[in-house]
């Protein structure tokens, strides 16, 4: 960031918290409930990336980065995104409790700026990367055979259905013609890992306790 940016980043782990400080970065251990007594209303920005969906207490997290901004400030928050291919994917592991305890759709999001009296300025999802485009395939290829009725829907065990349908999607050409198959049915099929919300905090500052604030 250029030099004349003031900022602080919040972490919890002391050696990520080392190598920061050593790069000159600013960095404080310190959640953002902490963060927006001590400075509440100071932020012009605040940026959450990738960890909403690690938090339990979504309602506390998101009210101490709103309290952070000033007046018309505006708060960023990326999250993996539930309207995309991550949907059809029961049995991705990273997206489950205890790494990841909630899912956030495109309509959540929305919400939650609206609970906290902000306006929701866009999402803007990702398209998919690269680096997922086999992921992606494979789990769309997967999900054909959960709409014709051959696989569950749910959690996938190592039952024999599932083991004959783990060979069948080694094979390149199949893999691929199913994917894009199913893909011409799930509006999402193109949409990548992330999303990102930007909301606008109001112009006028509003109190803790404000019942505008309260109000979802």
């Amino acid at each position: 960031m250029p030099e004349q940016i003031d900022y602080t980043g919040l972490e919890f782990n002391d050696k990520a918290i080392a190598r920061g400080r050593a790069a000159g970065l600013d960095i404080v251990k310190q959640s953002v409930q902490m963060r927006a007594e001590q400075a509440p209303g100071q932020y012009d920005v605040v940026c959450s990336f990738q960890v909403l969906e690690h938090v339990t207490d979504v309602a506390g997290f998101v009210r101490g980065c709103v309290t952070l901004l000033k007046p018309g400030g505006t708060l960023i928050l990326a999250v993996p995104a539930q309207d995309s291919f991550l949907a059809l994917d029961p049995n991705g592991p990273l997206n489950m409790p205890p790494h990841h305890v909630i899912r956030w759709t495109d309509q959540a999001l929305r919400n939650l700026a609206l609970r906290e009296n902000l306006s929701a300025v866009e999402t803007w999802h990702e398209p998919v990367a690269d680096y997922h485009q086999g992921w992606r395939q494979e789990v769309l290829a997967r999900d054909w055979f959960v709409s014709m009725g051959l696989l569950g829907s749910g959690v996938q065990g190592r039952t024999f259905m599932s083991r004959v349908v783990n060979r069948l999607l080694r094979h390149d050409g199949l893999r691929a013609r199913l994917a894009t198959w199913q893909a011409r049915g799930f509006a999402y099929a193109d949409r990548g890992h992330s999303v990102v919300l930007v909301a606008r905090a109001s112009e006028v500052a509003l109190g803790a306790d404000d019942p505008r604030r309260q109000a979802a």
